[in-house]
């Protein structure tokens, strides 16, 4: 089975990121030196390609302090969680974070939400569903479990 997901490297530099490519399809958000002190750019640059993130693709960590803030700043606001890739020990580990889990005092509900990712990613990627109709599914699928 190929991995659907994406790693989104928030930098593309002189380094190796094929190790990545275990964790998912490598999307650069930049390349080469920015304004570390543009972070209105650099967010809109990186905006066309988060808004088309799933909960479960990763930000690989490049490039300046700055630029991953805002990457993960923007990946954790669509998401409400954070998937990260950091280079250790000559490899990849990944670290998540379900952000609701302690912000908020909701129940971790960590794996019912990834299955339910998977599960709309898979009818997204068969009808040709677009990004923000899958967010509105599942806002509306969230505001009814809260309901219920």
């Amino acid at each position: 089975m190929t991995n659907k997901n994406k790693v989104f490297v928030v930098n593309k530099g002189g380094h190796d990121f094929t190790g990545a490519l275990h964790f998912g399809e490598i999307v650069y958000l930049s390349e080469g030196s920015l304004n570390r002190y543009a972070v209105t750019n650099m967010y809109r640059q990186f905006a066309p390609f988060l808004s088309e993130s799933m909960p479960n693709d990763y930000i690989l960590i490049t490039g300046l302090t700055t630029m991953a803030c805002v990457a993960c700043s923007m990946f954790a606001h669509i998401h409400g969680r954070l998937n990260l890739l950091l280079f250790k020990s000559g490899k990849y580990a990944e670290r998540k974070i379900v952000l609701d889990e302690l912000l908020n005092g909701k129940p971790f509900t960590d794996f019912e939400e990834m299955e339910e990712a998977d599960r709309v990613k898979n009818i997204i990627e068969e009808n040709g569903i677009t990004n923000l109709m899958l967010e509105t599914y599942i806002r509306s699928n969230n505001e009814q479990k809260e309901n219920s």
